[in-house]
């Protein structure tokens, strides 16, 4: 499962968000994040990381995301 984690200044304003989510889909997975200015685009991007982990890539294994590339292309 992915999370958009708030990124803030030293004054405690909110500058970008964090999409963080685990490779390949499990705890063992390395620790992915993608940058985003837009709460929406994050929450846009971390649908599609937790759909692909769901729903599994194409000619993939069900439950691993190896690469959001596609997504990331956009």
């Amino acid at each position: 499962m992915a999370y958009v984690a708030p990124r803030e200044n030293k004054r405690g304003e909110i500058t970008s968000y964090q999409v963080k989510w685990r490779l390949e889909g499990s705890r063992d997975g390395g620790p992915q994040n993608e940058r985003f200015d837009d709460e929406d685009s994050a929450e846009v991007f971390k649908q599609a990381v937790d759909d692909t982990v769901s729903s599994g890539p194409p000619g993939g294994s069900r439950g691993r995301v190896t690469s959001l590339r596609s997504v990331t292309a956009e």
